[in-house]
């Protein structure tokens, strides 16, 4: 994934658009990352890559998909699913 960003970022028309906001894209890139890691049962991998999102990027803190990312690595799967399965529950 990495490489792909780099590779698109070596692009001179991707460049020019994306000049100034390298650092955002590459902390999205992490994000995504750590999302992976997540999905895929690796939830203790997920710290490092939400730490270089944060490192690379400081106002990722206010995305989102950062804030998302970091409640599932806090959390853990077990309780989002008992969260999710008393809302559904509640609204059956």
């Amino acid at each position: 994934m990495l490489s792909g960003v780099r590779y698109a970022l070596a692009d001179p028309v991707i460049a020019r658009r994306a000049r100034g906001r390298e650092p955002f894209i590459r902390a999205c890139m992490y994000v995504t990352i750590a999302l992976n890691a997540y999905a895929n049962g690796r939830r203790d991998q997920s710290w490092p890559w939400l730490g270089r999102a944060l490192v690379t990027w400081p106002l990722q803190v206010f995305d989102p998909r950062f804030s998302g990312a970091l409640l599932r690595a806090c959390v853990g799967p077990d309780v989002l699913s008992r969260l999710s399965g008393r809302r559904n529950a509640a609204h059956a």
